[in-house]
């Protein structure tokens, strides 16, 4: 599983001497995700939700992230993307920031299987958070 989740990302960022292909990464997320691999699934429901480097597939792509995020093993990668969904009312969701701080604070506080959200955004989750408490005592 790790080394279908480094070409995967390798593919998606053009690293390792291969060159950016969107198709590739997907195929082995996807690969990863049909192992029940929280990881696989995280990626390969994004890429889905958003059309990357595969047909679009919103239904499809948020039911990898929920099985990503909720499941035995979990990915701070899907709960930070649930979160900033259902923060921003995406893919069809209507926003619930009980929901959204959910997932927002699961991707940030160290309880998924799975660590691998990156700086930025977990740096995004924790202003997303600090909104929506602010909202909560306005």
């Amino acid at each position: 599983p790790d080394a279908m989740n480094s070409l995967g990302m390798w593919y998606s960022e053009g690293e390792k001497g291969l060159v950016a292909n969107e198709v590739q990464a997907f195929k082995y997320f996807k690969m990863l995700a049909d192992r029940n691999d929280a990881r696989g699934m995280a990626q390969a429901g994004i890429r889905l939700a958003d059309g990357v480097g595969t047909k679009g597939d919103v239904n499809a792509g948020l039911g990898l992230a929920l099985r990503a995020a909720d499941g035995d093993s979990s990915s701070d990668l899907a709960c930070y993307c649930l979160g900033v969904w259902y923060h921003d009312g995406m893919y069809g969701l209507q926003i619930d920031e009980t929901k959204a701080e959910h997932y927002l604070k699961k991707a940030v506080d160290g309880s998924c299987t799975f660590l691998h959200l990156g700086l930025v955004w977990e740096d995004e989750a924790h202003e997303r958070l600090r909104r929506i408490k602010e909202n909560r005592e306005a």
